[in-house]
């Protein structure tokens, strides 16, 4: 027979459950909190190392105590990792749990474990083993190897660095969750310092009691958990948003690390790495650096940032809250990213068509003062000038006569150039709605005038949704007064105006076959100059330009060019 019972192994299978336990409910209730998933580990290791132990106690034949006490070597070479990893999470240290730093921890017990497999053949863990019947039960006897110490010093410069840590945080200023770390403190101390008074034969018992006192250990660290929160400091982001939320999420502690964040905010900050936890929030947003230089800033509660991806460009808010434990304490930040795209273009959208209704309101009702006022002046002055030459014809004065029909003239002209600005404001609401039907309307009323036929080409694709309003009003105005140049100088008698829209521009061509500009300046120089200028200035505010071609007695052409969305710079007001 194999085994025999031995009242030691009791309490050792009694720790082994408290431990097994304290890993499932860790794992199960905190799942998410820092630090659960290796502390669940090391509650599992030491539940392995508790039976193993049990085994080994109650095995009556060495191959099968040696094969147990190997067994053990499992938790001997692992604990000390997780339970290292676990304290420093826990505290609040930095320490990068990336696999390239895991695997530089495990070096060492993976040698260990593979010589402890092979040690009767090399003997550097253990050599000259037999079994001690000279206390109350069989026990391994054994001279340890040289490799057994070099384990032993790496285990417990891991474990002490745990207590070191341990004991660092009981006294800083910052640390808020004193309790919880005494408790943390006296639970690892419970852990390490029986197996250290075994390794050194301190202890007056000839085996490893170290396992009995892994359920004190344990419950200590529970009663931290339900009495303290000790891993309070990252679900309280976790119970406060859902994982599939549209606005981005992410948890950041004191020392701008990534504790948490959902899938919304991976996609919009273009994570690509999945091991980002305890990272610092600038390493992981490379792609989207605005986002960590808000977060590091720490002195706005939120801002707005754009992001461009395949040529759209959308727009975010980013709202930074203070995380705070039950004392008050600052212990790390929420961060929520909202996609405010559509807002932002409803607003846009908005002051536009304030500032559209502004500019309406303004040209209605400088038409009403002009018509109010400068119309009845001009008016009255035509009356009175056309009634004067009247009686001095009537008296036989006709040298007079002829500088009045000059005076009348320049007053009609004069009367009729206002009344078509007052036209044209009036018409102001249709040409924000539709720029091609309020221009043929412009054409029909200056083929009425004139009596001038009117070739008239335009583009099949829609101008109103490329070009905003302001920019259409200022192209149908410059129209409006090479139309009347022709009018007042060209004295043409066929006019053509086409629109073409080319890879970057808007062309728009107004020709006439009259006489030719030169004889226009010539007889006309200040004021059709000045009218030029205007068309220039127009075109000017909307980033544009305008050429001029002209042949004496072969007609007139003026090219228009508005640059196109993405083709050139357009100012909008």
């Amino acid at each position: 027979m194999a085994y025999k019972y031995n009242p030691i192994i009791v309490p050792l299978l009694i720790s082994a459950l408290v431990t097994l336990f304290l890993g499932v409910f860790a794992r199960v209730k905190h799942r998410n909190a820092r630090g659960t998933d290796y502390f669940s580990i090391s509650m599992f290791l030491v539940t392995f190392w508790s039976l193993s132990n049990a085994f080994e106690m109650a095995a009556i034949e060495l191959p099968v105590k040696l094969f147990w006490a190997n067994m053990q070597y499992i938790s001997y070479c692992l604990s000390p990792v997780t339970l290292l990893i676990m304290c420093l999470e826990i505290i609040d240290h930095h320490l990068s749990t990336r696999k390239s730093r895991l695997i530089v921890l495990l070096i060492i017990p993976a040698i260990t474990l593979l010589l402890v497999a092979t040690s009767r053949w090399h003997g550097l863990i253990r050599y000259d083993v037999h079994i001690d019947y000279a206390g109350e039960y069989p026990v391994i006897a054994k001279t340890y190897g040289t490799w057994f110490y070099i384990h032993a010093a790496f285990s417990y410069t891991l474990n002490f660095s745990a207590i070191l840590a341990l004991v660092k945080a009981l006294f800083s200023k910052e640390s808020f969750y004193r309790k919880q770390t005494v408790l943390l403190l006296l639970g690892t101390c419970l852990i390490v310092l029986p197996n250290l008074i075994y390794i050194f034969g301190i202890s007056p018992l000839k085996n490893d009691i170290t396992p009995v006192f892994f359920a004190p250990a344990g419950i200590l660290m529970l009663l931290a958990i339900f009495n303290n929160g000790m891993f309070e400091l990252v679900p309280m982001a976790r119970t406060a948003v859902i994982e599939a939320m549209e606005a981005g999420v992410v948890v950041i502690d004191r020392q701008s690390r990534v504790l948490d964040m959902n899938q919304a905010f991976i996609k919009i900050a273009r994570i690509d790495i999945s091991d980002y936890y305890l990272m610092p929030i600038d390493e992981i947003c490379k792609e989207i650096p605005e986002i960590a230089d808000i977060i590091i800033d720490r002195t706005m509660s939120h801002a707005d940032f754009m992001i461009t991806d395949n040529n759209q460009t959308k727009t975010y808010e980013m709202v930074l809250s203070p995380l705070k434990d039950k004392n008050g304490y600052d212990i790390g930040l929420l961060g929520l990213i909202y996609d405010i795209t559509d807002k932002k273009q409803a607003q846009k959208e908005f002051l536009e068509h304030q500032w559209k209704m502004a500019v309406i309101d303004e040209r209605e009702r400088m038409s009403r003062d002009l018509h109010d006022n400068l119309g009845q002046v001009l008016g009255f002055i035509n009356f009175q000038t056309q009634a004067i030459k009247l009686e001095l014809s009537n008296e036989g004065i006709e040298l007079v006569s002829d500088k009045l029909e000059q005076l009348i003239t320049a007053v009609q002209n004069a009367h009729s150039d206002m009344r078509e600005y007052i036209s044209s404001n009036r018409t102001s609401v249709s040409v924000e709605r539709d720029f091609i039907t309020s221009l043929k309307n412009d054409i029909e009323g200056f083929k009425q005038q004139t009596g001038l036929p009117v070739r008239f080409d335009i583009p099949e694709e829609s101008l109103d949704k490329e070009f905003n309003s302001a920019v259409m009003a200022n192209v149908q105005n410059i129209i409006r007064e090479a139309m009347n140049n022709i009018r007042k100088h060209a004295q043409a008698n066929e006019v053509r105006i086409a629109i073409m829209m080319k890879a970057d521009f808007m062309v728009i061509s107004v020709a006439d076959n009259g006489k030719g500009f030169e004889e226009i300046k010539n007889d006309y120089n200040t004021k059709n100059k000045f009218g030029l200028d205007i068309m220039k200035e127009r075109a000017a505010l909307v980033g544009g330009s305008i050429s001029i071609e002209s042949v004496p007695n072969k007609g007139s052409r003026i090219m228009i060019y508005i640059p196109r969305v993405g083709g050139g710079h357009i100012n909008e007001k």
